[in-house]
């Protein structure tokens, strides 16, 4: 569960996690607060360590800043290769006058990239986006069916978004989830896990015992997926450990 507590100009993301105590930390890049508080602990406790520490954040978000300003931006190289449902791809880049796209074929990943686009390593990874989130509606409402009619639950909307610090979110009053579209590079039972997640949220707001007993009973294995999810991707490159909303 995550909430965001607010100082002027300063946002602060607090995530809920089952620990025993709080930290706080800065993403090293982006300068983004985070808080992770144990999954009970008052909101007003969590509010006075981060009124304690806002100097500090703000001191170091500035040197952050003032870092990143000084590093010359450099244009990436493109990937050579990607991944898809936990599979690792060469990608096979074409440069012609079709439509624009990316297609599975021959066991690589195909992407056709108009000549104005040729040296766009920001053209290959829009392209790569969308073609994730293609993949993220094809798998994933076929497992929203399947929980659908084993929970007795309808879902409304379902939202495929870039989400930095959430593998899913849910809004049970509004019958929707959102899906991180990062979970196309995972194998697809992690995407079913993630689903179940966010359902099961529909009946129970918390990670307590209710939410661990339903999780049980749909699906014993999901313990071993969620550590899954949060294993290194195939390049062996780190994934930071994300959570599920609620």
């Amino acid at each position: 569960m995550s909430t965001r507590l607010q100082y002027g100009e300063l946002s602060i993301v607090v995530l809920r996690k089952h620990i025993k105590h709080m930290y706080l930390r800065l993403h090293p890049t982006t300068g983004v607060a985070q808080i992770s508080a144990p999954m009970e602990m008052d909101i007003a406790v969590i509010q006075r360590f981060a009124e304690s520490r806002l100097s500090w954040i703000r001191r170091h978000q500035q040197q952050i800043r003032t870092r990143n300003a000084a590093e010359p931006a450099a244009e990436p190289s493109p990937p050579s290769n990607a991944v898809l449902w936990g599979r690792r791809y060469p990608l096979n880049l074409q440069t012609d006058h079709g439509q624009a796209g990316v297609r599975l074929a021959a066991g690589q990943l195909k992407v056709c990239i108009p000549p104005r686009f040729r040296s766009s390593t920001l053209a290959l990874r829009r392209l790569l986006d969308r073609f994730y989130a293609e993949q993220m509606q094809e798998r994933s409402w076929p497992l929203i069916e399947k929980w659908e009619r084993q929970l007795e639950v309808k879902l409304q909307r379902l939202f495929i978004r870039k989400m930095k610090s959430l593998w899913g979110s849910c809004n049970a009053a509004k019958s929707s989830i959102r899906l991180n579209l990062e979970l196309a590079k995972r194998p697809p039972e992690c995407l079913d896990y993630v689903i179940l997640h966010e359902l099961t949220h529909f009946f129970v707001p918390n990670h307590g015992p209710d939410f661990i007993a339903r999780m049980d009973a749909q699906m014993p294995d999901w313990r071993a997926l969620r550590k899954r999810l949060n294993q290194p991707l195939l390049s062996g490159e780190l994934q930071p450990e994300l959570p599920l909303g609620e």
